[in-house]
């Protein structure tokens, strides 16, 4: 495979995050943004930020489809996929509020 011993970081400076930007532009790791499959199980708001405090983009509805980016953080999944307004965004899924079955 591609292995830089010498080089240490040289994957995540190269390679392209899905959902956009360079790598350079994130400051989490790349192995911490394994995808994975989820389903709507309750209706949920969305949000360009994580955390409740940015923009809401929309909402999704129950039985949608969305692929969910990383772990998530403090009850808050980051989201993409066809169904995600504008494509990409965050919603709540904490033990109060279980919106996603992953």
């Amino acid at each position: 495979g591609n292995f830089n011993g010498q080089n240490p970081g040289v994957l995540e400076e190269n390679v392209p995050r899905v959902g956009g930007g360079g790598a350079k532009s994130s400051t989490r790791k790349l192995k911490s943004n394994k995808l994975r499959p989820a389903t709507v199980v309750q209706a949920v708001e969305v949000f360009d930020a994580p955390g409740g405090d940015g923009n809401k983009t929309g909402e999704l509805e129950v039985n949608s489809d969305v692929t969910l980016v990383g772990p998530c953080q403090d009850d808050w999944c980051h989201v993409t996929g066809e169904a995600v307004p504008d494509g990409d965004g965050y919603v709540y899924n904490g033990d109060d509020y279980r919106s996603l079955s992953f």
